[in-house]
């Protein structure tokens, strides 16, 4: 079963980012139960002191975008409830926020302060901005991915790309603070994170896919 974010207060966080101020790329699998209306971030980072913020913000009218430090936002997308969807952002090495939809670029804007970051969260702020959904798979990277190795990823139950891996995080029952990377970087339960619906990786994991995790499990990486 998936993690379920569904009240104030809810949020899958990681405070272990490395006062990062490069490329970062966070990515995986989201189902809105229900669109509440209301502000919220399916995924988003900051710096401890608040005064920075870059990711993915589902808006009072029900669509998301990618955002800055600032707010300003680019293109948005409006979700459907009911489907599993794959969701990603990035900082290129210019500042360049994107948002991606299965592996596909929907928006993009820039940041106007480039300083680092050192928290992440998912689902959620801790407080009021939370957004109804479930989430599974998700992974991070201290460096850019472009479309066809986040599309890659979507179609994997494991880390493909190892180049810059932070965590990989499987958020499933039994397994939802464990980090698959062997970075150590486990992830913290906010508020009350319950089960969700069933999660199966959908398409099917494409043949590099299946070469690569055939060679890291010989390897003995995973």
């Amino acid at each position: 079963m998936s993690s379920r974010v569904d009240a104030d207060g809810d949020a899958l966080a990681s405070y272990a980012l490395t006062a990062n101020a490069g490329p970062l790329t966070a990515c995986g699998w989201i189902y809105l139960n229900s669109l509440r209306g209301v502000t919220g971030f399916p995924i988003y980072f900051t710096d401890n002191g608040g005064t920075l913020m870059f990711g993915l913000m589902m808006t009072a009218a029900n669509v998301i975008q990618p955002i800055n430090d600032a707010f300003s936002a680019g293109s948005s997308f409006s979700p459907s409830t009911g489907v599993w969807m794959h969701l990603a952002v990035t900082r290129d090495i210019d500042g360049v926020v994107s948002g991606y939809l299965n592996g596909v670029a929907f928006g993009s804007v820039a940041i106007t302060n480039t300083g680092k970051v050192a928290f992440l969260f998912i689902g959620g702020n801790t407080s009021t901005s939370w957004v109804d959904a479930d989430f599974a798979y998700w992974r991070v990277w201290q460096r850019t991915l472009n479309s066809t190795q986040i599309d890659n990823e979507s179609r994997s139950p494991v880390a493909l790309e190892r180049t810059g891996l932070y965590a990989d995080w499987p958020m499933l029952s039994g397994s939802r603070t464990t980090d698959l990377s062997g970075m150590g970087h486990g992830v913290s339960e906010e508020g009350a994170i319950g089960d969700g619906g069933a999660f199966v990786i959908a398409p099917a994991t494409t043949a590099r896919a299946d070469r690569s995790i055939e060679r890291r499990m010989k390897s003995g990486a995973i």
